[in-house]
């Protein structure tokens, strides 16, 4: 019952708009199918056994995610604090900035405001959602401060305004592109480059660098920035930070050209954790709607439990026919056509097994490795430590395999064993 409720679309039972709920009344009329009960047992023993390797995969998998995610915020924030590390070189000489979340910063860098580092610090508004010539056929991008989650740049918005609406209120307008936007409602800190021309709403600050900063490094020290901006942060529902805040932000200038080089060099690195987080959302992704598909195969019956052996068995009885009253030369003609036609059977029925049990067979033996602690130190002295491995392209394992279960045992094979444990 619970398989089959981990499948059910709940939608058509649902309601409310604000709230949505689901009585008991309504929860009585969803349809479930009704095996046998020694058969329920069975698909329940079998999807628990199934479900329970997948699980402890998409965890695994999950674990990854939230371990690069925190790799790469500490990457930024030491970079852009403490300069590029390169072994072998000497140490440079430090000095205190005199600000409890940066310490101690490079002697030749200055500690400033963000204030007097950029050249403008704006936001914008919401047009009237009531005036439809406001927004119908509009042409002006408009940047959300939902648009800037999950991502680095803005190349498009979801909405776009007239010049009518543009016109109606002072508080919009439009910035050149190459500007950063930063959500100051919410979800505090999400920050992006906008490349584009757009207005923005309320819930955005907008600010350029001035000339003696570079955009990326801004973006970059910003983003290393958000623990403490939310330390600021007002509201007890939907906590919010002000412009005034923002502008009063302590800002490390290190010279321009070292800027750049930051710049250059956490492009590179974000890149690279980016796609290998890209990489094992779909593979989360994948799992999940293959933990789904299996459950619903098997309580639906589309597949049966022991519907393998049962046919391996009739294959194998297949194989030695009663003999029939026949000549010879007939005789030796139809044992040899049963033959090979139970020997195809048979080759079809072990690929379907191996489809099947391949899951378990090359998850278990990864999920029982223990998973290795790097320690502050170590991730320090190997900056690349968790992306170092190399992962066969998603995409291309699907392409080429024939099989889900030949997908799981590569995907598996290439990505949680290499990772968890390393």
């Amino acid at each position: 019952l619970r398989h089959c409720l981990n499948i059910t679309q709940y939608e058509e039972f649902i309601f409310g708009s604000v709230i949505p709920k689901l009585t008991q009344t309504d929860m009585k009329k969803i349809p479930v199918t009704l095996p046998p009960l020694a058969e329920q047992q069975r698909i329940a023993d079998f999807l628990d056994t199934k479900c329970g390797i997948l699980d402890r995969t998409i965890d695994a998998v999950s674990r990854q995610i939230e371990d690069l995610e925190k790799y790469k915020k500490a990457l930024i924030t030491k970079t852009v604090t403490k300069g590029i590390c390169k072994k072998g070189e000497p140490e440079r000489a430090m000095k205190d900035s005199g600000v409890e979340w940066i310490g101690e910063v490079p002697e030749e860098w200055s500690v400033s405001k963000v204030k007097h580092e950029t050249s403008f610090i704006g936001s914008g508004t919401t047009p009237r959602s009531s005036c439809l010539s406001f927004y119908e056929n509009g042409t002006i991008p408009w940047i959300q401060s939902g648009e800037l989650y999950e991502t680095n740049e803005v190349t498009d918005t979801k909405q776009k305004i007239t010049s009518e609406a543009l016109r109606s209120s002072s508080a919009l307008k439009v910035y050149d592109k190459d500007f950063i936007a930063m959500a100051m409602y919410g979800s505090i800190g999400n920050i992006a480059i906008s490349r584009i021309a757009a207005c923005v709403n309320q819930a955005c600050c907008c600010l350029r660098p001035n000339a003696r900063n570079n955009l990326n490094y801004m973006y970059y020290f910003l983003k290393a920035s958000t623990d403490n901006f939310k330390s600021k942060a007002m509201g007890a529902v939907l906590q919010n930070i002000s412009q005034e805040k923002i502008k009063k932000q302590d800002f490390l200038v290190p010279p321009l050209a070292e800027q750049q080089q930051i710049a250059d060099y956490l492009d590179e690195k974000c890149k690279n954790i980016d796609n290998r987080v890209q990489k094992r959302r779909e593979q989360l992704e994948w799992l999940k709607e293959y933990k789904k598909s299996l459950i619903f195969d098997y309580v639906t019956g589309k597949k049966r439990v022991g519907e393998r052996e049962r046919k391996k068995k009739k294959r194998k009885e297949e194989k030695e026919p009663a003999e029939p009253v026949a000549s010879s030369d007939t005789k030796a003609s139809v044992t040899q056509t049963v033959a090979e036609s139970a020997t195809e059977a048979e080759a079809a029925v072990e690929a379907e097994s191996t489809a099947e049990t391949e899951i378990i067979e090359a998850v278990e033996p990864v999920l029982k490795e223990p998973e290795t602690k790097i320690s502050d130190e170590e991730r320090e002295k190997e900056q690349d430590v968790l992306i170092i491995a190399q992962v066969n392209d998603y995409v291309n394992i699907r392409s080429t395999a024939s099989t889900d279960g030949e997908i799981v045992g590569k995907l598996y094979n290439n990505s949680v064993g290499t990772l968890v444990a390393k």
